[in-house]
């Protein structure tokens, strides 16, 4: 039986899709074995990461998560401009600006106006 059909088959039995995301990761945790075969892919530790800081609230081990990914893949954009919010709900906003500043440096389109909403 394909996802699609068990997460239909048993949406039935939670409430909302959060709970129902949560099941599916401790069932099969994707980021945590792709991160197993190959731990020097830097997508599988920002997935992971956003699932730490967005669902578990685990920010240090998101905030982990994000340098290691950026370690990985220095110019990696995305995980500078996810450890950035990371780093803001964390009240960190200088450090935090910094990332957004380096999001701008990589090219990022949007990034001045990350920068405008969140360093002042």
């Amino acid at each position: 039986m394909n996802f699609s059909v068990q997460t239909n088959t048993r949406s039935k039995y939670w409430k909302n899709s959060i709970s129902l995301f949560d099941h599916a990761i401790k069932q099969s945790p994707e980021s945590a074995f792709a991160i197993e075969l190959n731990p020097d892919f830097a997508s599988s530790y920002m997935s992971r990461g956003i699932i730490e800081m967005n669902i578990y609230k685990d920010f240090n081990s998101a905030l982990d998560d994000y340098n290691r990914a950026i370690v990985i893949t220095p110019g990696f954009v995305q995980a500078y401009y996810n450890r950035g919010l990371l780093k803001f709900k964390m009240n960190n906003p200088e450090s935090a600006c910094n990332d957004f500043y380096m999001v701008r440096k990589l090219g990022y389109p949007n990034a001045d106006d990350i920068i405008s909403r969140y360093c002042r």
